[in-house]
């Protein structure tokens, strides 16, 4: 019998690679795990007026995450589309940012796969990640530096 995959699954799933993949950089330059927080920043990351305090990331499920985008054939592969939101001090802070997304994200080992493995809970397994946009760096606000990358996540039920 066949399973109903679940794309919230797979957010969740790309939501806890991220936090395992900064934790482990991190942990390699001796400095605190940068903080991810799904569509709202996370807590404790803006002054009062809006403005970061620190280096943050948001993540975005962009095609069809936003309920069930799912199959009931074992074998139909879904590529769910996100937005990962780099939100820092200032510019170059912003570019280090997106490259370690990126690393997170796309990186791969000298064997070929990926440098942090992804899973979903429950049934179902990632296929394929990849990069669908790499963004620049904008600022629509004093002291607030953004870069908006999109990454395709494809997984099987």
């Amino acid at each position: 019998m066949s399973s109903v995959f679940s794309s919230v699954r797979l957010t969740d799933a790309v939501e806890a690679t991220l936090n395992a993949g900064f934790a482990a950089q991190a942990l390699a330059a001796n400095r605190p795990a940068d903080p991810v927080g799904v569509v709202n920043a996370p807590q404790n990351v803006t002054d009062a007026a809006g403005r970061p305090t620190r280096l943050y990331y948001v993540l975005f499920p962009i095609a069809g995450a936003s309920g069930e985008s799912s199959t009931r054939d074992p074998y139909e592969l879904v590529t769910v589309e996100f937005q990962l939101r780099a939100v820092a001090l200032n510019r170059k802070q912003a570019e280090w940012a997106s490259e370690q997304a990126r690393i997170v994200m796309v990186g791969r080992t000298t064997s070929g796969g990926f440098a942090f493995p992804m899973t979903p809970q429950g049934s179902g397994f990632v296929v394929d990640r990849s990069v669908a946009l790499f963004g620049g760096v904008t600022s629509d606000a004093p002291g607030t530096f953004e870069v908006n990358d999109s990454f395709y996540v494809t997984a099987s039920s």
